[in-house]
């Protein structure tokens, strides 16, 4: 694959507007030199003249340097507080998501187990509680009885006079006025002790219950480590890429999201002493210049590769004219002179004394030592020993060219192509969704690389129920629906407490019979959402499918993407591609994707990486993953040619290079105005195969000479 590399900080030494040589010294246009020359440009003498001079004129003389920048939103990086290993993607690349919302998920294969552990645990607490309490209610109901009994003979005894009482106990046998007193005092502390172990009973069963119930708050607390969220409102524009249960270290950027409210110019790097000695910093883009303001990088901040490393500029846009994926280039003056004295680099000599020109005088030269200052391309700063207007002697020639052309507005852009791929995220199992009875295959009704809608049949299947299980439910549904009415019967705020436990069990109760004979009647597994099939099982007709089994595996579709290599960070969120392949039928087709992953300027060491995501319409991902029909595995699937135009500019003045001389690193054009012909430099912000285009010195409209 083949990917165009960025030009990094370009610092060039500028001569900026109104450069011109006198009409005696230069009369036609200037020769190009190669770009890679150091000499300066030499222009051909008139025919016949033997010394040519050049004059002293006042110009503005700059040195600067460039930086190639892109307009990104700021992006927050965020990790797992703990280390964890991973399970899904809750959002991903290109979804708008809120402040609180999940983006990645680790693995809770554990705290699951503990849930349903702790869960369980519950279950058999209520059930063995309720069984108690029937036992408890039986013996107390017994109790109660035998108190009452034995009561009314105690309560009648009370009122027998001691004659009375001697002639019962005469004929009374076993059961004496003593002993049915004893008997009643015995029911009465029955009674009490089985309501004191109803108490306990129920108090200990609270207790346990609220510590069951305080794991389960714990674990739904330790939950919110296995889950990273959002703090912002944004877009999702970067992830790290990780296998099913991948160990996840924490503090590690796991995803990354992006405040398009709050775009910012990521450029290549400069050392912050150098904007702060900058005389003027500025940004470029579309034909328009913006204010910029260098964001200084944090204190503990460490550069470990300049190469590597980016600057952050934010760019005032009042206006909103600039959007993601723009290209910016910001311009950093180092230095100026303005309207200085100038003479050109060929009329500089020097000797012992240090630099000197001929200065015309008469009808011959005067030698006279200069003091020089900044030097930029052609030309060179004179602080003293010239005066503006004086001729000085200069070995330019100049050619008298007639071919012109005028000056036009553009666009300007480099192209980017690599080869892409269908790249399936978030993946998501299938599974037999029959917890109670037995489940059979059918048929499978899906293929490999098929896209589905929400509900559609992944497979048939048939179910026997557990008939036996659901009956013995019913049963103990119909007896614990007795109880509650005895409890009822005895006192709804007596037995308030009980009342509450036994309806919780009753309802669990229902709960199972409904989803036992909910899966018996299944006769279909169904896609969870719409999305591209990207796995399939075998099956034959009357396997059985196990409990949780997965027969299909699904990745949402708006969690497909094209994926494409792209190590040096050119692509980034807003630029647009073309993809072109051939669909299932074989059919050239040409499809439009938007790029939705930042690009790597704009993200920590640790979330880089050298893939960026594009993203496809619903009809065109549909076309690319049946494409790939029949693709099993990496080496057969079906690849897609992607192109797009990254550092576009558009609506500026461009400049034919047939028409440029570079010395130096300046750029000029001879430029023809009212049949004077002189040399110009101009600012160019970069060029294509064809074109510069202009920051400073030249507008639309302009004649200048070609070569």
């Amino acid at each position: 694959m083949m990917l165009k590399k960025f030009i990094r900080n370009a610092s060039v030494y500028m001569l900026v507007l109104s450069m011109a040589v006198s009409g005696t010294a230069l009369a036609g246009c200037g020769q190009k030199q190669s770009e890679t020359e150091e000499s300066s440009v030499e222009l051909i003498d008139p025919v016949g003249s033997t010394e040519t001079y050049a004059t002293v004129e006042r110009r503005d003389m700059k040195t600067y340097t460039q930086l190639n920048g892109k307009v990104v939103p700021t992006v927050y990086e965020y990790s797992f507080p703990t280390d964890q290993n991973f399970s899904t993607y809750a959002n991903l690349p290109g979804n708008t998501v809120s402040k609180g919302d999940a983006l990645v998920n680790a693995s809770t294969e554990k705290l699951d187990e503990e849930v349903k552990s702790v869960k369980e645990s519950i279950s058999a607490l209520k059930e063995s509680y309720n069984e108690d309490m029937e036992e408890y209610n039986e013996r107390l109901a017994v109790a109660k009885a035998a108190e009452k009994y034995w009561g009314d003979i105690a309560k009648n005894i009370e009122g027998w006079t001691e004659e009375e009482i001697a002639a019962y106990n005469k004929t009374a046998g076993e059961y004496d006025t003593g002993s049915c007193i004893y008997n009643y005092v015995k029911a009465v502390a029955e009674r009490e002790n089985l309501e004191q172990d109803i108490k306990e009973r129920t108090d200990n069963y609270e207790l346990d219950l609220a510590h069951y119930n305080t794991r389960l708050n714990r674990l739904a607390i330790n939950r919110e480590d296995v889950v990273v969220s959002s703090k912002i409102d944004g877009k999702v524009v970067g992830i790290r890429f990780f296998d099913m249960n991948e160990w996840v270290s924490r503090d590690v950027p796991v995803a990354a999201v992006g405040d398009f409210t709050d775009m910012v110019v990521k450029t290549d790097y400069i050392i912050t002493s150098d904007v702060k000695r900058a005389i003027e910093v500025f940004g470029f883009s579309n034909g328009k210049r913006y204010e910029v303001e260098f964001v200084e990088p944090e204190a503990n901040a460490t550069i470990t590769s300049v190469a590597d490393a980016k600057s952050t500029f934010r760019i005032s846009d009042p206006a909103g004219e600039l959007k993601a994926g723009d290209y910016v280039l910001i311009l950093i003056v180092n230095r100026q002179s303005l309207d200085t004295l100038t003479v050109p680099n060929e009329a500089l000599n020097k000797d012992d004394e240090g630099p000197f020109v001929y200065v015309k005088s008469g009808e011959g030269n005067v030698k006279r030592q200069v003091k020089t200052g900044i030097k930029a391309g052609m030309y060179t700063e004179i602080l003293t020993g010239l005066s503006e207007g004086e001729q000085v002697l200069a070995d330019i020639k100049s050619t008298d060219q007639t071919k012109t052309a005028t000056l036009t507005k553009g666009s300007v852009s480099t192209d980017f192509s690599a080869t892409g791929y269908l790249f399936y995220s978030n993946q998501q199992y299938v599974r037999n969704p029959i917890e109670w009875g037995t489940a059979y295959v059918k048929e499978v009704n899906v293929k490999r690389n098929q896209r589905v809608e929400k509900g559609q049949v992944i497979a048939t299947i048939w179910v026997t129920a557990d008939d036996l299980s659901i009956r013995r439910k019913e049963r103990t549904i119909l007896r614990a629906n007795e109880d509650l009415q005895e409890l009822i019967k005895g006192g709804e705020e007596k037995n308030k407490r009980q009342i509450k436990a036994k309806r919780e069990y009753i309802a669990e109760l229902n709960k199972q019979v409904s989803e036992m004979k909910s899966d018996a009647a299944k006769t279909e597994i169904v896609a969870p959402y719409d999305g591209i099939i990207t796995d399939v099982r075998n099956f034959e007709e009357g396997d059985i499918l196990l409990k949780n089994a997965w027969v299909a595996i699904i990745s949402k579709e708006d969690n497909c993407y094209v994926v494409v290599e792209d190590k040096s960070g050119q692509l980034t969120c807003g630029n647009e591609a073309d993809i072109s392949y051939k669909d299932g039928s074989g059919q050239s087709v040409v499809s439009k994707g938007s790029v939705v992953t930042v690009s790597s300027w704009a993200l920590s060491d640790e979330l880089k990486n050298d893939y960026t995501l594009i993203q496809v319409s619903s009809e065109d991902l549909k076309r690319m993953a049946e494409s790939n029909i029949g693709a099993d595995g990496w080496w057969t699937r079906t690849s897609f040619s992607v192109k797009a135009s990254v550092r576009e500019v558009n609506d500026v003045v461009l400049v034919p290079k047939s028409a440029v001389t570079v010395v130096d690193g300046i750029t000029y054009v001879t430029v023809e105005e009212n049949g004077v012909k002189t040399v110009k430099s101009f600012i160019a912000g970069g060029s294509d195969s064809t074109n510069y285009w202009v920051i400073e010195g030249l507008s639309e409209g302009t004649k200048i000479c070609l070569e």
